[in-house]
């Protein structure tokens, strides 16, 4: 998501993302987290956002994503079951939705 901050790119499919350290101190340790996320930008430098996540996740909480789903608008797919997509082999619903996208 930071890369869209400041540069065009045609879109985004974001797959368990969060926009916080959510209390990971390794994470909090990156420095990714600490500048405020610039929303506006994210989203005015792209044309397509999707963001699929799992509605069981293990390391990111559901608020994460109900809050950047609120600041980005994007098309939104919640995977029944899928955890944080760790054991998944193939994700065909992300091929789909990209297909459908670009039809």
């Amino acid at each position: 998501m930071r890369y869209a901050e400041n540069h065009k790119i045609l879109g985004s499919v974001l797959v368990s993302p969060c926009y916080t350290d959510t209390g990971n101190e390794l994470e909090r340790m990156s420095g990714y987290y600490d500048a405020p996320w610039k929303w506006d930008d994210i989203r005015k430098n792209q044309k397509n956002i999707s963001l699929f996540y799992g509605d069981n996740d293990p390391y990111i909480p559901q608020k994460e994503f109900a809050f950047i789903a609120d600041q980005l608008t994007p098309d939104v797919m919640r995977i029944r079951g899928a955890g944080h997509f760790i054991d998944y082999k193939e994700f065909s619903e992300v091929l789909q939705h990209i297909l459908e996208k670009n039809a």
